[in-house]
């Protein structure tokens, strides 16, 4: 693989291990409608509660950041079975607690400079089965996020600043270089 696809592996990683830490007793995965389940069916009976992560699309940016950048489009599908009691309320209840989830810890990454915070982070209902037995109803909890994938050169072991300077602004102009001060 290369250092963006690691990057990208990392990431999905880092989310599902957020959300199963945050939700433990629901089944989370990645969004994958043509996978076989264990019986080797498609698209056959889902464990319920269960979040699913699909990473819709990805854009490049025009960062200016020296890795790849991505402007990852993300639908988390919260989904519970037709037996849950109260399943209208239960299932948007859900979902308002995966968004405020998606909201607070965004990050997946914390310190590796790897993903801004997300943005653009609202629910909508999603898919629904009335089968019996195996019916289900869900919300998708959609937010955009910009990935920073593959090795930085902007690590701060090579590059030190010698000087820093500070300029102060009380009616938004910048003062003349001349007049700014030298903070380090």
């Amino acid at each position: 693989m290369t250092d963006t696809a690691d990057g990208l592996v990392r990431v999905l990683e880092a989310i599902k291990a957020s959300l199963q830490a945050k939700f433990p007793l629901c089944h989370v995965d990645l969004f994958n409608p043509a996978s076989p389940d264990e019986q080797g069916n498609n698209n056959g009976d889902l464990q319920t509660p269960a979040i699913l992560i699909n990473l819709e699309q990805m854009p490049a940016t025009g960062d200016n950041d020296d890795r790849d950048s991505i402007q990852g489009r993300f639908a988390l599908h919260c989904i519970l079975g037709n037996e849950t009691p109260n399943l209208a309320i239960e299932i948007r209840a859900m979902s308002a607690a995966v968004l405020s989830h998606v909201r607070k810890n965004g990050s997946w990454l914390p310190g590796q400079r790897m993903t801004d915070p997300p943005t653009d982070i609202y629910a909508i209902p999603g898919y629904f089965s009335s089968r019996p037995n195996t019916g289900y109803d869900s919300w998708m909890v959609l937010f955009e996020q910009v990935l920073h994938l593959g090795p930085s050169h902007w690590d701060g072991s090579t590059v030190r600043p010698q000087r820093v300077f500070v300029a102060r602004s009380t009616d938004g102009t910048t003062e003349p270089k001349q007049e700014h001060e030298q903070a380090i």
